[in-house]
């Protein structure tokens, strides 16, 4: 029986390794009126990680670089080049010894809030979408799949996607991945 690693993402899971993100994100989005409309109400807090600024809407912002690496190779491999993913990877490379059969990124979608709302807009979808195609780029060597869940409903729900888990063996990687690797995600632990 092979592993499946079950990672619950939160806006802390892709990371830059550059000095300034916002002007990497510049030169992905490249579109003054589009950046314009990914600012948040919110001043940004400081922050030590190269993560996506507080002060960009999270769930637009994914959304946009998305879009645009979709689209263009150079602007994917830009991105790429810069790209990490400290809680998943590490999680990866110590299983590369056994079978990973499935990475299963659970992320969030609350479709049922406007646009506008705050929890809206520090949904995972879209960065699920990053972390694959990257994920599936680095790895393509090896023969795991990628699957994206999405958590349609309050967040704090998750226990609904853990029924899925057969074998808590996948239980406990999903676990270790991420559970606990930011407040978001504590919470919905509790729920387990």
């Amino acid at each position: 029986m092979g592993v499946c690693i079950i990672c619950t993402l939160g806006n802390r899971d892709i990371q830059f390794d550059v000095d300034d993100i916002e002007e990497l994100i510049k030169e992905i989005i490249s579109n003054e009126e589009e950046l314009k409309n990914l600012l948040a109400e919110k001043k940004p807090k400081f922050n030590k990680y190269k993560i996506i600024p507080q002060k960009y809407k999270f769930y637009e912002t994914t959304r946009k670089i998305l879009e645009k690496i979709k689209k263009d190779d150079k602007k994917y491999e830009k991105l790429k080049k810069h790209l990490k993913m400290p809680m998943i990877e590490p999680v990866i490379e110590k299983y590369e010894k056994e079978k990973i059969d499935k990475i299963i990124l659970i992320a969030s979608n609350q479709k049922h809030l406007s646009e506008d709302d705050e929890n809206r807009q520090k949904d995972t979808i879209y960065e699920a979408e990053i972390i694959k195609k990257y994920l599936e780029d680095k790895y393509k060597d090896r023969k795991f799949n990628i699957e994206i869940w999405e958590l349609n409903n309050d967040i704090s729900e998750i226990r609904e996607v853990f029924k899925e888990i057969k074998d808590i063996h996948d239980y406990l990687l999903g676990v270790e991945v991420g559970l606990d690797s930011n407040a978001r995600k504590n919470r919905s632990g509790k729920n387990i």
